[in-house]
């Protein structure tokens, strides 16, 4: 899951980044995570948190914390997706914009379903006929149908 936005940066803070990228794939060094949660973050998630287990909570603050990615891994039916969900929906509150990818449209849509039925908004990107019949309505296609410029097109991403 990444998360983040587009800006302007400097060549040298690229390089740094790709520098830093290529250690963690290719070098296999262990990520690295800060020691503290800013105490508003844990303030503003603590609803989300709430209904979770103590490993689901765990495994949302150690992402929280995270300077560089955090894999969850697990056996069928340990809560991966609703911790994800929920994962999706604090960082959602965050402000932050968030790229959910699977190798299965049916492994978003289980993510997708469990955001809807919370609230959460969302734009559900690729093939409509893939989707679940319940998330047609928020597919891409569908919510930028009356659209008919680039700059309408703009600004609806940007606000999503």
């Amino acid at each position: 899951m990444a998360v983040g936005t587009v800006t302007a940066v400097s060549d040298n803070e690229v390089m740094l980044d790709l520098d830093r990228l290529r250690s963690l794939v290719i070098d296999r060094v262990m990520p690295s995570y800060r020691k503290t949660l800013a105490k508003e973050i844990a303030v503003e998630c603590h609803a989300v948190l709430k209904p979770l287990n103590n490993f689901q909570r765990r495994a949302i603050l150690k992402f929280l914390m995270s300077d560089d990615y955090v894999l969850f891994k697990g056996m069928p039916g340990t809560g991966k997706t609703t911790t994800i969900a929920a994962l999706v929906q604090a960082l959602v509150l965050l402000k932050k914009r968030v790229l959910l990818s699977s190798y299965t449209h049916s492994g978003v849509d289980s993510v997708l379903l469990k955001l809807k039925s919370r609230g959460v908004p969302f734009v559900r990107l690729g093939a409509t006929n893939k989707a679940h019949p319940s998330l047609k309505e928020y597919s891409a296609s569908n919510l930028t149908a009356s659209i008919t410029t680039t700059q309408e097109l703009q600004q609806f991403y940007e606000n999503q």
